[in-house]
């Protein structure tokens, strides 16, 4: 409507752009990243490790689902990864949900779901949240 100001994002809505943006695919070969283990701070372990707003994880999902697209683990993001790390789907969301997502059933189907390692973020850990991470 004109003149009315523009709609703010609130603590528990955060823009989840980079969330349903990260590449996570190999165009030239076809190769589906996900990661082989749960990162530390996993949003899918139990103990809320990261710290999130209540309602937080499943909001993801659904959105994810809704989409039919994923959710990137928060340690291969661009900003919070050592330089050179490619994005990768959530181990645990991959657990969870794996056989609801066509990427990964196609990539399963046609051996192109290439495992990686977490990558070590040392400013990442259980004992504290991280402040680059929506809360």
């Amino acid at each position: 409507m004109p003149g009315q100001q523009p709609t703010t994002l609130t603590d528990d809505v955060e823009d989840d752009e980079d969330e349903t943006t990260a590449e996570v695919a190999d165009p030239a070969t076809g190769e589906v990243r996900v990661l082989a283990d749960l990162c530390t701070t996993c949003i899918f372990r139990p103990g809320n490790l990261m710290r999130l707003q209540p309602g937080r994880v499943r909001h993801m999902v659904r959105a994810a689902l809704a989409a039919g697209g994923h959710i990137p683990c928060h340690s291969t993001l661009p900003g919070v990864a050592p330089a050179g790390t490619k994005a990768a789907i959530c181990r645990g969301f991959a657990n969870a949900y794996g056989r609801q997502i066509l990427a990964l059933r196609i990539g399963a189907a046609l051996g192109t779901i290439l495992e990686v390692e977490p990558p070590e973020v040392p400013h990442l850990h259980a004992s504290a949240p991280d402040p680059t991470c929506p809360q």
